[in-house]
Formats: structure tokens, sequence, C-alpha cells
């Protein structure tokens, strides 16, 4: 847990000397890879930086109105703990492609061959309702 990372600003290309315009998070937040931290803004862009990894903010060294360049350190992260994260990750991933299949399988054909049996096998009754024939 006392490993604590600088996050840094990623190269920004051609551009130095740029304004923080928000700070998403804040100190003790707990952040995943990817999630933004701060958001930037040069004259031609708008940028988030991303979190390098999964962890917790110990310590934010900008704010805003602050000038940053490239490899300046915008925070200070601890690094999450693996011990439950990464399973349950994976376990919603799997759990959300088993339904997602489940969809495409059982919902999305069967509601095509069901709505062409309906169109043959079924008449409208007198509210207009398909209903089956015998």
């Amino acid at each position: 847990m006392s490993d604590s990372k600088d996050i840094t600003v990623p190269d920004l290309g051609d551009f130095s000397d740029v304004e923080v315009i928000e700070v998403l998070v804040g100190a003790g937040d707990t952040v995943a890879r990817e999630d933004g931290l701060i958001t930037l803004e040069t004259d031609k862009a708008t940028m988030d930086i991303p979190s390098p990894e999964d962890g917790v903010i110990d310590e934010i060294t900008v704010k805003v109105g602050d000038r940053v360049s490239s490899g300046d350190t915008i925070q200070c992260m601890r690094a999450a703990q693996n011990s439950g994260d990464s399973d349950d990750g994976a376990g919603d991933k799997e759990d959300d492609e088993a339904g997602d299949n489940a969809d495409d399988e059982d919902g999305d054909n069967a509601d095509d061959e069901a709505g062409e049996r309906s169109e043959k096998d079924s008449v409208a009754d007198e509210a207009g309702e398909y209903v089956r024939r015998r």
C-alpha cells in the first residue's frame, strides 16, 4: 500500500504549457485504468489525461488554471490491490458475454421466426390483435 506512483502528463506532441481546465478526481478517490483524471485544453483540442492503472489517488499536485507540459507530475496514486478486483471484472465480462449470446440466439432469431409464423398461422381478431389459427 505504501507504493506511491507519480502520474505524469503523457506526450502532448508539439504542445507545452497547456492549461488544466478541470480536475476530475480528488485525494482518496478510487480510479480504474483509463478513467479521466484531469482535463487539459490547448488552442486546438480538449483532452482528458487517463489513469495509467487501477488505484487510489493519494495526492493531487495540480489545480484548475495551472499550466502543465509533457512529463509534469499531476497526481500521486497507489496501485489497487489485485486480490478481488480482477476476479470481479472477469466474471462481469463473462456474464455480459453470456447475456449477449443469449439475446442473440434466443431473442433476435426467435422473434424473427415467431414473426414469420404469426403472419402465416394467425389472423387478426376484432380488436386487431393476432390470434393463432387452429
